[in-house]
């Protein structure tokens, strides 16, 4: 999370008017009735600027003021014509009217999907869940009134079921919520998925210099967007003393607006409070228009979402994967299992299709545009439909936000970034990767996940794009681990090096090849899924200078952090393809120095400079084996035929990369390699396991023979 900040966060001079915008304008008289208010007066005597506070009222500096902060909010909203911005509901917005600020108290931030299977194992954690709870946030309620008198008895209302995530289960009942103290509730059971904007409290203007405020802060929307994956941003209001910051956390980093004193700038700062409760869903981020999710009961009376992708309408049912709790910048990739709403000739009915939801760099082509060129090819996995999702409003999207004049960046989180390398041994470098291990410290600058320099204020664009494909059962690494049949697991291995090589024909380049993107069905047919990272050969700008793959099965030489990262070519992904079934196999049958190479490999943590010594060690240390010795028991465990036969065709696949110079990005290799590397994998794996199973079968003939 660190570093994702440090590298992807600036100011922006726009971002505050940008959110302001539309926003009704606020009158002298507002600012000083609300100046006259003995709330306004408290809250601004429990800001302090570095110093503690002279009363004994007021706690620590460093201690949250939000109640203070609430009692503001409250005299706000009963200012004189203005509080129809915060009670009457409109017809074309869905969120005026129904929203309120929810304060929880001590009470921790939970989800509706607890037993969901991409939570399981808790998926990518951070050490720092016990700060992820918000000060204040708005949400929205069900049960509105229509009109709120001035006076009125004590009104209960409840979270609304959100639009933008899977529904809550039929046994979560939320607790009512008492409506006395409008617009401020007492949320006692606060769930992510219904997070609105964020609101940090602080009572030391000085804490605006302190990086950990800013990570708390990403944290949590981090978490907002984990659970509201369809969601484009979330805001977050950062009050430190009486300086107020608003902060713009999206998938590609983090936009903060110029510091505003809410004393001198009283207006701005009711303006902003306005936009909370006035602006549309479009506005906040939240998908919108006629391809925004919704729920719907299918035909046995179960509430499922519905998504639209290019006209189709799909249920979705459980999130079979997700990003990290840490992960901000990313593609925030997301999988469901789905079927159609209405099915089509002769389309599959049952839960036999995937969507998937993720946040690409705008300027990449689409993986549907890939995946289209590529139909009725073997072992490519099937295309259904694909889209981009637009919103109401083409304005209201990140790139807008960022058409600022006087971008600068915020180099206090990179100051913070660089002293943790070095204080630490333990600081995460990466969103979702930790390790207890030493590193290599210069190494985190060349993580290939991240993008390298350009324009702080460029920030990698993204648009959200769906994809529905066929649903591929297994992974590459569950499916063949289980398999005893040699036949067959050789069949697989042939079938994954043919299908890259007929993308490599196409002009196309996989560039994320990993267990979960080469699966297997229920058939063992292998099926090559997720081109969302995939380029054409000849054309591969995607507006960011970057490294692309699963770092354990990128190709050795991409790893190297000496040099430019190298156009990413057709025997990239051959190697890649060896690497994915080097892991599987070594994973079970290695033992000594190769297990902890594999370790340090399969470890996200550990840096690219380690991986790639890591793997040049395994294929040094294996790759002279031709046959059973006593040296080779200490670096492999060969207790059946078919792991003998497996491991031996692997140690071939080594010396022939090995031979063809694949540390030196094959700068040495035979003219015409990288035309022929697929077939030669293949031939190399036929005539090593064909000839074997010819063996074992010849002896299992003999064998009954003599019975």
């Amino acid at each position: 999370m660190v570093a994702d900040l440090a590298h992807r966060s600036y100011i922006s001079s726009t971002l505050l008017d940008t959110f302001i915008e539309d926003i009704p304008k606020v009158t002298q008289k507002h600012v000083d009735d609300l100046r006259e208010k003995d709330e306004w007066k408290t809250f601004i005597g429990s800001c302090t600027g570095g110093k503690k506070s002279n009363s004994s009222t007021y706690k620590s500096s460093s201690d949250s003021n939000e109640e203070e902060f609430k009692a503001v909010i409250q005299c706000i909203a009963n200012l004189d014509g203005l509080g129809e911005y915060f009670g009457k509901p409109k017809a074309n917005n869905p969120r005026r009217g129904h929203i309120r600020i929810s304060h929880q108290g001590n009470s921790p931030m939970k989800t509706w999907n607890t037993e969901a299977r991409w939570l399981k194992g808790n998926y990518g954690s951070t050490a720092r869940q016990k700060e992820l709870k918000p000060d204040l946030m708005t949400i929205v309620v069900e049960d509105a009134e229509s009109q709120r008198p001035r006076e009125t008895q004590p009104k209960f209302v409840r979270l609304a079921k959100p639009q933008t995530i899977l529904p809550p289960p039929n046994s979560w009942k939320p607790a009512p919520m008492d409506d006395k103290c409008f617009p401020i509730v007492e949320c006692r059971e606060p769930v992510w998925e219904c997070l609105d904007v964020l609101w940090e409290c602080k009572r030391n203007s000085q804490d605006l210099k302190n990086a950990k405020v800013y990570l708390d802060c990403a944290l949590k929307a981090a978490e907002a967007l984990r659970y509201q994956w369809s969601r484009r941003y979330v805001y977050c209001f950062l009050h430190c003393g009486s300086i107020m910051q608003l902060l713009h956390f999206d998938r590609s980093g983090l936009m903060a607006s110029e510091l505003l004193d809410i004393q001198t700038d009283t207006a701005k700062f009711i303006q902003c409070l306005l936009g909370a409760f006035y602006h549309k869903p479009s506005r906040l981020g939240y998908p919108a228009g006629k391809e925004a999710p919704f729920h719907k009961y299918d035909p046995d009376n179960r509430l499922f979402q519905v998504v639209t992708v290019d006209g189709r309408q799909l249920y979705i049912n459980d999130q079979e994967a997700g990003p990290p709790r840490d992960h901000l910048v990313s593609r925030a990739t997301v999988a469901f299992k789905a079927k159609l709403v209405n099915p089509e000739e002769k389309e599959k009915i049952g839960w036999d299709w995937c969507y998937k939801s993720s946040w690409p760099q705008e300027l990449r082509k689409h993986e549907g545009h890939y995946l289209s060129s590529l139909q009725n090819q073997p072992n490519i996995v099937e295309l259904l439909a694909y889209s981009v999702v637009r919103v109401e409003n083409e304005n209201d999207t990140t790139v807008f936000g960022r058409q600022c004049s006087s971008g600068q960046p915020m180099t206090f989180l990179e100051t913070f970034y660089d002293r943790a390398k070095v204080q630490r041994p333990n600081f995460t470098q990466h969103t979702g990767s930790a390790t207890s291990i030493s590193e290599d410290l210069t190494a985190l600058l060349y993580d290939p996940r991240r993008p390298e320099g350009g324009s702080q204020q460029d920030c990698d664009n993204r648009e959200h794009r769906d994809i529905v494909t066929a649903w591929v059962s297994s992974s590459f690494n569950d499916a063949v681990s289980l398999l005893d049949s040699l036949p067959t697991i050789s069949l697989i291995w042939q079938q994954a090096f043919s299908a890259i090589k007929v993308m490599a024909e196409r002009g196309i380049v996989h560039r994320d090849i990993s267990f979960t993107n080469i699966r297997i069905d229920n058939q063992h047919k292998l099926k090559v899924c997720d081109l969302d990272m995939a380029a054409s050969i000849n054309d591969q700008g995607t507006g960011a200078q970057d490294r692309t793959g699963t770092v354990a099965f990128m190709a050795t030489s991409l790893l190297s952090k000496s040099s430019a990262p190298s156009t990413h070519r057709p025997i990239h992904d051959c190697e890649s393809i060896f690497w994915l079934c080097t892991i599987n196999l070594l994973s079970r049958v290695g033992i000594g120095d190769i297990k902890e190479n594999l370790v340090t490999i399969m470890n996200p943590g550990a840096g690219i400079n380690l991986v790639r010594s890591a793997k040049r060690e395994v294929v040094m240390q294996l790759g002279n084996f031709k046959r059973k010795t006593q040296r080779l028991e200490a670096y492999a465990s060969l207790n059946t035929l078919k792991d003998s036969l497996l491991f031996f065709c692997l140690t071939e696949l080594m010396r022939e990369f090995a031979g063809n110079d694949y540390i030196n990005d094959y700068e040495s290799a035979e003219e015409g390699t990288e035309n022929v590397c697929f077939d030669r994998c293949i031939e190399i794996i036929k005539r090593a396991l064909d000839s074997g199973v010819e063996q074992a079968t010849e002896g299992i003939a003999k064998t009954s023979l003599s019975l």
